[in-house]
């Protein structure tokens, strides 16, 4: 695989095997060895990766022609897929993870071009990252409505596929919601910006919005932070951001027909009835606040965990 960057693999093979349309992997890393015949089914997931919380080993394939790493736990409908933010990664969802997953099976994945899946180079629109999820679910034989949890950029994925695929979608939350009704291509100054100073320079402005200071009182929760951001491909996030700028949802919502949770973070700088906005226009739309975070699961889980759990014991039985 070209354009690896940070991922340092002491071994990589391609294992010439196929479920689908998506190809296996078998990798082996410094830490963890991940050997499979094929991509890890629903099917084949028994109590015990359940039983091991957020431990059962990280997985790679190939889905809708690139290269996502996912891991799959539990044993029970339904599925519940987590969706991360734009510079993050499927650690994002490590600490609300074992419970969500109580009673139920839970797909988190890195989106293409972040975490350690492939790497964008060109363009790519929320379509794309719809079929990428789609091929995904169909790579694992989950072929059963599932509950779609959305963060930020990943709330903006989950409308997308619920909008697309409704068939698919159980249930849909959106935790602080990077979504605008209508393209905003002001945006595009921060790729200018980028492009200037480099990425790290930029976050390093960014991340007072996205992380406040007054809740940065975790360390392990700042490093795992920090470490996801400062450890982007700058190519894939200026391609996300120039997908995000291009965007405008307002024709998308109502197509999300599925009850749907909309989650303001008051600790963002997004305006409220702006978020609240985006509810509305969904014909099963409901709307709530937390004190959190724009990044919340990570940041602030003891207070995302009551409102998610709510939902989903109402919303994905």
């Amino acid at each position: 695989m070209q354009n690896e960057g940070p991922l340092l693999f002491s071994r990589r093979f391609m294992l010439a095997s196929t479920m689908g349309s998506a190809s296996a992997l078998l990798i082996t890393t410094p830490c963890t060895t991940f050997a499979q015949t094929g991509p890890q089914s629903a099917s084949s997931q028994g109590t015990n990766s359940a039983s091991r919380g957020i431990g059962p080993d990280l997985q790679w394939l190939e889905a809708n022609g690139t290269i996502l790493r996912y891991q799959l736990v539990g044993s029970d409908n339904p599925t519940v897929v987590l969706i991360h933010e734009m510079t993050s990664g499927l650690e994002t969802w490590d600490e609300i993870l074992p419970e969500v997953a109580r009673g139920r099976r839970v797909l988190r994945y890195d989106l293409r071009g972040v975490g350690r899946s492939e790497r964008i180079r060109g363009t790519i629109t929320y379509e794309d990252h719809a079929k990428d999820l789609l091929a995904l679910l169909d790579a694992l034989q989950l072929t059963r409505p599932v509950v779609l949890v959305g963060s930020a950029l990943g709330a903006a994925v989950g409308v997308q596929f619920a909008a697309t695929y409704p068939d698919r979608v159980k249930s849909f939350v959106a935790l602080s919601p990077a979504i605008s009704l209508v393209p905003r291509p002001e945006f595009l100054s921060i790729v200018n910006k980028i492009q200037e100073i480099g990425l790290r320079a930029y976050m390093d402005n960014w991340t007072e919005d996205i992380y406040p200071r007054s809740i940065r009182t975790n360390k392990e929760r700042w490093a795992r932070y920090r470490g996801m951001e400062l450890s982007c491909d700058q190519e894939s996030i200026i391609a996300l951001i120039r997908t995000l700028a291009a965007a405008g949802f307002k024709d998308l919502l109502p197509k999300v027909k599925c009850p749907a949770l909309v989650v303001h973070t008051s600790l963002w700088s997004r305006p409220e009835a702006e978020i609240r906005k985006l509810s509305e226009l969904m014909p099963a739309g409901q709307f709530t606040v937390a004190e959190a975070g724009h990044y919340s699961a990570l940041e602030s889980p003891e207070a995302i965990v009551p409102v998610l759990m709510r939902f989903l014991d109402q919303n994905s039985g």
